[in-house]
């Protein structure tokens, strides 16, 4: 090999003016590289991949901008992309999800201005989600349920305005049920009861005014029906219902404002949707869903406004795709 410039070079590795390269890469300005490296600016780049900016990979790294990547990873503005994944202007995808502004996605998970997403699941406000859950405003979600303001559920439970709900139940203000629970006002309600004014009622019945029935019945005014009812008001049904204003459905059901819906859903106004539906306003579908307005879809689908998608795919605007 030759050298030039006082570089040397070692092992298959030419240089000049201190550029390095391996096995048909370049590098330029001071850099040596060894082990298949090749450094440019510090920018080291190992099996065809380019890295930037005074930073220097190990074995098949590439960093640019002060990041680095590990195995076939990209790294763009100090983020960094697993597999087929792009990452632009921080954000990070990995297995067809997408998140934005620092973070760094780890499995399945894709995070945006701290957002942590797991197995299709979206989040917001710099909470990180473990597992199946998916945190907004400080909201955590287990598995196609949906929770608000600043609390976190565990297995199938949802919260809102410090609620928490187990199985087809819904509770209000500040209390958490337990198994097919739930509770407003201090009210609890087990099995197929209902708690209205501090009191449980046991079996079928019907409550209402902020409370929550069991079985075919119908709620109205603030009430919960679980099994093939329609709820009203801010409450959470769960089944074959069909809900409205605030209210989050699981199973063939739709969600309005803000909710999250699971299952063959229709989602609207934030909501996020679950497997063959569309999702709107910046939250992301996950299954052959279409995508609009900085939403990512995964699977034959199009992405638009800032968002990658993945499969065969068209990005545009200075997004990426993978695939034809």
């Amino acid at each position: 090999m030759s050298g030039r410039d006082g570089y040397c070079t070692v092992e298959g590795l030419s240089g000049r003016d201190g550029y390095c390269t391996v096995g048909g890469m370049l590098g330029c300005d001071g850099y040596c590289t060894v082990e298949g490296l090749s450094g440019r600016d510090g920018y080291c780049t190992v099996g065809g991949m380019s890295g930037c900016d005074g930073y220097c990979t190990v074995r098949g790294m590439s960093g640019r901008d002060g990041y680095g990547t590990v195995g076939g990873m990209s790294v763009r503005n100090g983020y960094c992309t697993v597999g087929g994944m792009s990452g632009r202007d921080g954000y990070c995808t990995v297995g067809g999800m997408t998140g934005c502004d620092s973070y760094c996605t780890v499995g399945g998970m894709s995070v945006r201005d701290g957002y942590c997403t797991v197995g299709g699941m979206t989040g917001c406000d710099s909470y990180c989600t473990v597992g199946g859950m998916s945190v907004r405003d400080g909201y955590c979600t287990v598995g196609g349920m949906k929770g608000c303001d600043g609390y976190c559920t565990v297995g199938g439970m949802s919260v809102r305005d410090g609620y928490c709900t187990v199985g087809g139940m819904s509770g209000r203000d500040g209390y958490c049920t337990l198994g097919g629970m739930s509770g407003r006002d201090g009210c609890c309600a087990v099995g197929g009861m209902s708690g209205r004014d501090g009191k449980c009622t046991v079996v079928g019945m019907f409550r209402h005014d902020g409370y929550c029935t069991v079985g075919r019945t119908s709620g109205r005014d603030g009430n919960c029906t679980v099994g093939g009812m329609s709820g009203f008001d801010c409450y959470c049904a769960v089944g074959g219902m069909s809900s409205h204003d605030g209210y989050s459905t699981v199973g063939g059901i739709s969600g309005r404002d803000g909710y999250c819906t699971v299952g063959r859903t229709s989602g609207h106004d934030g909501n996020c949707t679950v497997g063959g539906m569309s999702g709107f306003d910046s939250y992301c579908a996950v299954g052959r869903m279409s995508s609009h307005d900085g939403y990512c879809t995964v699977g034959g689908m199009s992405g638009r406004d800032g968002y990658c998608t993945v499969g065969a795919i068209s990005g545009r605007g200075g997004y990426c795709t993978v695939g034809g």
